[in-house]
């Protein structure tokens, strides 16, 4: 292979993977193009893994075709014994991201500290920080809230340097998160505002979509439902996102319920409940069938919160699995069933520990 194609080929391959760290989509769309047409033009030579992973994190980070994103990670994966130690990397990165979008969050921390500890290979400061971020992330979605602060700071300081604004924005949506979900309001109310001012600077209707929702969340969490309601319906307009629409449309319902206003909630739920069955997304479609079965069919509520604790212990989902066992548990002692109320009190209570041993 001859040393201009290989440099050629390497330029366009790290301008393209450098877009898609930013988020930049427009940028990103760009460089696959141009990549896509050289690699189309060198088509016979040889199976380029690194323009598979630079394609599988496109699939993965920008169109969302989780199934293509499969098929990319098993086809580079029968060549695992070749791969350079910064294509490992990048392979268990990518894998990190595949599980995380499919909500095994354990399976995605496995493979992201696979990544870490291969990290050594990686030069690129801007795609370190994205490595910290979604560990950020998938600690915070597994309640590990202490090292997911410590995580997001990490690449929050190198967004900085960097002058990525965009990511800056993203990182203290999740400090607020955190915050919040610790009860302190005070500093989650001052990273959205930091997220707010920076995400200002760009126009982009999923960042506005982003920030309604967090700021949703936080009013939740402080027993503002008026507030948290104008928030989410906010975060509702233009928003084409599916995960983010979901993120929203359920909390939204339950508030809706929360303050006696019942069609708004019902349509609320069922809009939520038929964006799951179209998309095939389990996590939402156990949320709404309990939200459903309590406000609405009521004779099914018990039947629909064992279904939930069960699919959330699977999944490690402690926060849920506490919440819901609580439920039960209140039912069945109400019911006069001291035996299972104290068998979902015992679950509750497990839940609720390994919470606290992650640092939530």
């Amino acid at each position: 292979m001859d040393e201009p194609f290989i440099a050629e080929r390497k330029s366009l391959l790290q301008q393209w993977n450098h877009y898609l760290l930013l988020q930049d989509k427009e940028k990103a769309l760009e460089a696959k193009d141009t990549a896509d047409q050289f690699i189309r033009r060198a088509n016979g030579r040889h199976i380029d893994i690194d323009y598979l992973l630079v394609s599988c994190r496109h699939e993965l980070s920008m169109t969302k075709d989780y199934g293509q994103a499969d098929r990319l990670l098993t086809l580079i994966e029968n060549f695992h014994s070749r791969l350079s130690p910064r294509q490992a990397y990048t392979f268990h990165f990518l894998k990190g991201l595949y599980y995380y979008s499919l909500k095994q969050y354990s399976a995605s921390l496995d493979e992201y500290q696979l990544a870490h500890g291969l990290s050594h290979a990686v030069h690129d400061k801007i795609e370190k920080a994205e490595l910290y971020y979604k560990l950020g992330t998938v600690h915070f979605h597994l309640d590990y809230l202490t090292p997911s602060i410590e995580w997001v700071n990490k690449a929050l300081n190198i967004y900085v340097q960097s002058n990525a604004t965009k990511r800056c924005a993203d990182c203290h949506v999740l400090l607020a998160h955190n915050y919040q979900d610790i009860n302190d309001f005070e500093k989650a109310t001052s990273h959205l505002q930091t997220a707010r001012e920076l995400y200002e600077q760009l126009s982009d209707d999923q960042n506005f979509n982003i920030l309604c929702q967090a700021l949703g969340y936080l009013y939740v969490k402080q027993k503002r439902s008026r507030d948290a309601i104008a928030a989410f319906e906010k975060g509702l307009e233009r928003n084409t996102n599916v995960g983010l629409l979901l993120s929203i449309l359920y909390p939204l319902s339950k508030e809706y319920f929360r303050v006696g206003e019942i069609e708004k909630g019902k349509q609320t739920l069922a809009n939520g409940l038929e964006i799951c069955k179209s998309n095939g997304i389990d996590e939402y479609k156990h949320h709404f069938a309990i939200l459903e079965a309590r406000y609405i069919l009521n004779d099914s509520l018990k039947g629909q919160l064992i279904n939930g604790i069960v699919y959330f212990q699977d999944r490690q989902m402690w926060s849920y699995v506490e919440e819901y066992a609580n439920e039960l548990a209140d039912m069945m002692f109400n019911e006069g069933d001291y035996k299972e109320a104290a068998n979902f009190y015992r679950i509750a209570s497990a839940a609720r520990n390994k919470n606290s041993i992650r640092g939530k």
